[in-house]
């Protein structure tokens, strides 16, 4: 099976290591051989394809329209890479950053995926994507907002991609705009009454989606990202060999 991926961002495993102690163990891992793919690479320069087959483990941040998951890997790479927009959502393709290990043709790779919500006819599509490349990743990031209160759309989208418990393994829910919870304070610190209803919040999703990992989050004030990487670290590093 092939898919057609625009690479963004492409680097030494090392460039986001000296970003992220968790990630560490990726400097001597390597992806186990069942993991070998054939990617079709639509190079963003002049845009001819390239087939490239190789061993990968890879990140997929996933979620509706407008919640942050171009913002969020851009935080978390250091560099932005990811188009973003306020209003319009911007990610209409499939695009990934790669990283490569200290092994031929072993990669790390975060992808960010066409937001879902906007039409029936582009979730269809999209939907389609995302079950091809949900086959291919060690983890899948799942992005909410923290202050948002209608999860219906979300719920039908989860169970149709996650039907079976070894899907819903690979899956972090998180909560982004942690700082627009109520009370909101307008600053960077997230207070302490905020905190309290993350916590709450959390229990909810918890409840509603059927996963422990839920973490919460700020990509705008780079608040708890680290805490998100490493429950990603900890996805990842049980799917590689050390």
């Amino acid at each position: 099976m092939s898919v057609t991926v625009t690479r963004v961002h492409e680097a030494n495993i090392s460039q986001l290591l000296s970003r992220y102690d968790s990630l560490k163990f990726l400097e001597t891992a390597k992806v186990p051989k069942l993991q070998k793919y054939e990617w079709t690479w639509q190079e963003d320069k002049n845009g001819r394809k390239v087939s490239w087959e190789y061993y990968q483990t890879s990140v997929i941040f996933i979620g509706k329209s407008g919640y942050g998951k171009s913002t969020t890997l851009n935080k978390i790479i250091g560099k932005d890479v990811f188009e973003t927009d306020d209003v319009e959502a911007c990610t209409k393709d499939l695009y990934c950053a790669v990283y490569h290990l200290n092994h031929s043709n072993d990669c790390f790779a975060l992808c960010d995926l066409p937001g879902v919500g906007e039409s029936m006819q582009a979730d269809e599509k999209y939907m389609e994507w995302y079950r091809k490349m949900l086959s291919y990743s060690s983890c899948v990031v799942y992005v909410l907002r923290a202050d948002q209160r209608d999860f219906s759309i979300d719920e039908k989208i989860f169970k149709k991609l996650f039907q079976n418990k070894y899907a819903r393994s690979k899956v972090i829910l998180a909560l982004n705009c942690a700082d627009k919870i109520e009370p909101v304070s307008r600053c960077e610190i997230i207070s302490e009454k905020q905190k309290v209803n993350l916590k709450r919040k959390v229990a909810e999703v918890r409840r509603i989606f059927g996963i422990d990992n839920v973490v919460y989050y700020s990509a705008y004030y780079d608040v708890g990202l680290k805490r998100l990487v490493q429950e990603i670290a900890e996805k990842v590093n049980g799917k590689v060999e050390n």
